[in-house]
């Protein structure tokens, strides 16, 4: 993830740039605390968001712009085993919809799940 920004339009007409930075850590707050999210493609929850605060990227969510100042995201995981995939999945979906929109102000339209990895380890 480059220094790129997404765009928005507010009701008064007026553009904001958020930084892909920001919304990825929106994104990777909404989902910590998932039970059955072992972790993220590139590292456990709290070591991506340390990154991000730092202003580093991350594999592991990716911001795509879109035409219309929406964005599509992409969510690479790491579950536990014998975890419900699709209740993850859904809950993630949910909970990052919601946290980018009230933290940033632009909509995801759309929330995509990799399962990149399935954790076996008890912790």
């Amino acid at each position: 993830m480059t220094k790129k920004k997404a765009v928005f339009t507010t009701e008064n007409g007026s553009k904001i740039e958020v930084a892909e930075n920001i919304v990825a850590g929106a994104v990777v707050e909404a989902i910590s605390g998932i039970p059955g999210l072992a972790g993220l493609k590139d590292g456990r929850i709290d070591e991506v968001m340390g990154r991000l605060a730092r202003g580093k990227s991350t594999k592991s969510v990716t911001i795509i712009p879109k035409e219309n100042e929406d964005v599509d995201i992409d969510v690479h995981i790491v579950v536990q085993f014998r975890a419900s995939v699709p209740e993850i999945s859904n809950l993630i979906k949910e909970r990052v919809k919601e946290n980018v929109e009230a933290i940033t102000g632009i909509r995801a339209a759309d929330v995509m799940v990799h399962i990149n990895d399935v954790s076996i380890s008890e912790s």
